[in-house]
């Protein structure tokens, strides 16, 4: 693998996954599409949306049988390791929530952090970052980067952990990357990211062409979340990382759907890497909603993502293991 084979975008068609996963993404579509006219507002109070959140997830259940649960507390969040039992190397997974910095716990992500570690072979380190409008931006941020301290402090070496995170938690992840790099604190060996949430004001000018497409998220909903997070800091670099200048940060993944409204926040993150020179490589998959990775364990597209995670991390493991020899 050379350094130049990361500077890559790669697109999945439907037809790549046969009939039976078409069928299955469009039903996905059609139930998500029924329950927001039926019972979603956006007016419920704050803890509505946090249990609304935790319960649809929990429908999606986790191959419980194949990973051990560990719950600690880090600097007063809540944590959790998981930890496989195809367990092969010592890297970390650092696992940042999405829930649009509003809602999203451990136990709603479950299923993700746990096919994570199973198709990674190695733990995985999820935990619960403040939430806003009780605690806005930069608390989030912050606790970001007291997570990763932890890890550092208890012995993981930075080219060890990866950092992954989904919609708010795919923008905390770049954003940790910027403040790390700021603070000249070393970086991760990696980053992935799922649907990145890179833009608070949903601004680009294409964005409403993919409102009929998308059953989950809409213009404005973006727009509230965004206020209770960053209220008059919406266009900040770290809050909202469209405007963020990434030189010099480590190899990012980026997977999108492409009928999500946020479609447009990964383009824009692209054109920032292309300016600063940033490794990376974008993924595309046609059909696919916002965090459809979500769906693993029923959704072939969902399987393979998180596949090309593990495949992305051993690359840049190689890539960096090479480069320190030469």
């Amino acid at each position: 693998m050379s350094q130049a084979s990361l500077f890559t975008v790669n697109r999945y068609s439907s037809k790549d996954f046969g009939l039976k996963a078409l069928v299955k993404i469009r039903a996905i579509k059609c139930f998500f599409r029924v329950t927001k006219r039926a019972v979603f507002r956006y007016d419920y109070e704050d803890h509505t949306y946090r249990l609304g959140m935790d319960y649809l997830t929990s429908f999606l259940g986790f191959p419980r049988r194949r990973v051990e649960l560990e719950s600690l507390e880090i600097a007063g969040m809540k944590a959790e390791w998981v930890t496989p039992d195809n367990l092969e190397n010592d890297k970390v997974i650092m696992y940042i929530h999405g829930g649009a910095y509003n809602h999203g716990s451990i136990k709603s992500h479950r299923n993700i952090t746990t096919r994570l570690a199973l198709e990674c072979k190695c733990k995985v380190l999820a935990f619960e970052y403040r939430l806003a409008p009780e605690f806005p931006f930069p608390a989030a941020l912050e606790d970001a980067v007291k997570v990763y301290s932890y890890l550092r402090l208890s012995g993981v070496p930075a080219e060890k952990i990866i950092f992954c995170g989904d919609s708010a938690g795919g923008g905390l992840t770049l954003a940790t990357l910027v403040r790390l790099r700021d603070n000249n604190i070393p970086l991760p060996m990696a980053a992935v990211c799922f649907s990145p949430w890179a833009d608070l004001e949903a601004s680009h000018p294409d964005a409403p062409k993919k409102l009929s497409k998308d059953p989950m998220i809409d213009i404005k909903a973006i727009r509230i979340w965004g206020k209770k997070y960053a209220d008059g800091m919406l266009q900040h670099p770290l809050a909202a990382p469209k405007y963020a200048n990434f030189d010099n940060i480590c190899p990012v993944l980026i997977q999108v759907g492409e009928d999500e409204v946020l479609y447009y926040d990964t383009v824009s993150v692209l054109e920032k890497f292309n300016a600063a020179g940033v490794s990376y490589r974008v993924e595309q998959y046609e059909e696919m909603i916002h965090v459809f990775q979500m769906f693993a364990g029923f959704l072939p597209q969902a399987d393979y993502s998180l596949n090309n995670v593990a495949t992305f991390i051993d690359e840049v493991s190689k890539l960096s293991l090479t480069s320190k020899i030469s």
